[in-house]
């Protein structure tokens, strides 16, 4: 993201004469290599798989580019500050008194130290959410173990109970036939009137 603010910062103003106008970065030879170096610097970071941290010669190209990026913007705010014009040329000379730095080469060397700072901030991270992933990785496999014995302990819980109810509910009709059987009806005719 600081990449491509590097990029969109060259379409802006780098300097400005007040006579003459606003130039951008993208007019100017540094600013074309310097939109160059963040462009590769996002581009490199948009490839591959974004859930896996950066590594090996990506991680390292984009450190490389970004430096370069940033380097040849405070290249650039150094030759606007301190550059020395040609004394032959009165032109020139009234042009570099007048001549203000903008606000679009501030946003490219502050997005060229973001974007370093970013790196190195997520690889730290990385590496640390690494480590507690695996730990979490660990409790979670030895929560799922105790989980899974104790529905094995409820479900033989529950089948002994189960049976233990069959058995009851078994006996239980067992006394009940036993019943039946001993049972004789009475001769209810010899009661009733005639």
């Amino acid at each position: 993201m600081s990449a491509s603010l590097g990029a969109l910062a060259t379409f802006m103003p780098w300097s400005s004469v007040p006579l003459l106008g606003d130039m951008n970065g993208i007019n100017t030879t540094l600013g074309k290599f310097s939109i160059l170096f963040f462009s590769f610097s996002l581009i490199i970071s948009l490839l591959g798989n974004k859930m896996k941290d950066l590594k090996g010669w990506s991680f390292k190209l984009i450190i490389f580019t970004s430096m370069l990026a940033l380097l040849i913007d405070l290249l650039h705010l150094f030759v606007l500050s301190f550059g020395k014009p040609n004394e032959d040329n009165p032109l020139e000379k009234v042009i570099s008194e007048q001549m203000r730095i903008e606000f679009g080469l501030y946003i490219g060397i502050f997005s060229g130290i973001m974007t370093l700072l970013f790196l190195f901030t997520m690889k730290s991270n990385a590496k640390e959410l690494n480590k507690k992933t695996r730990k979490l990785e660990k409790h979670i496999r030895k929560d799922e173990k105790i989980i899974k014995i104790s529905n094995q302990k409820i479900e033989e819980t529950h089948k002994a109970k189960e049976s233990k109810l069959n058995n009851n509910f078994i006996s239980e009709l067992k006394k009940e036939s036993e019943l039946v059987k001993d049972f004789e009806p009475s001769d209810h005719n010899k009661y009733m009137p005639k």
